[in-house]
């Protein structure tokens, strides 16, 4: 399952777009309990249900870093992304605790130099809904 699907929202277009595992990169630490949970629970499941949120230019892992430690356990090659820009207005990123503004800087700063930010620094959300539809692993292999 390669390319990329795209699903239109008014003038806003998401992408949900296939990604090599190698091509993501992480900003944030993870508490590996849960992730190996979530990777079970992926697994049993046999589908991948929620697309990991990646900076659009440079793979910069927004939101979704269990997610993708869970694919690297499941030795999966590529997941499903939606590829955001900090410019969207209906993109928003803040601290975990406190609910402060959290600078995009930094995270892409982190995600390029391999300094990892702690876990849970930052909280991305993002106002559209994204219409989804899960992928069975056998497609991400």
């Amino acid at each position: 399952m390669h390319g990329q699907t795209v699903l239109a929202k008014k003038d806003n277009p998401v992408v949900v777009e296939f990604i090599e595992i190698q091509e993501l990169k992480p900003t944030e630490h993870i508490n590996p309990g849960r992730m190996r949970a979530l990777a079970a629970q992926i697994q049993q499941m046999g589908i991948w249900t929620t697309p990991i949120m990646v900076h659009d230019h440079s793979g910069v892992i927004m939101d979704g870093h269990h997610r993708f430690h869970a694919a690297h356990l499941l030795q999966l090659k590529q997941v499903p992304c939606l590829r955001l820009s900090y410019d969207d207005p209906n993109l928003c990123v803040v601290r975990w605790a406190g609910g402060a503004p959290f600078p995009p800087r930094k995270v892409l700063q982190a995600g390029l130099s391999g300094a990892l930010l702690d876990f849970k620094t930052t909280k991305h959300t993002y106002r559209l809904q994204i219409d989804f539809e899960p992928v069975v692993l056998g497609d991400l292999l």
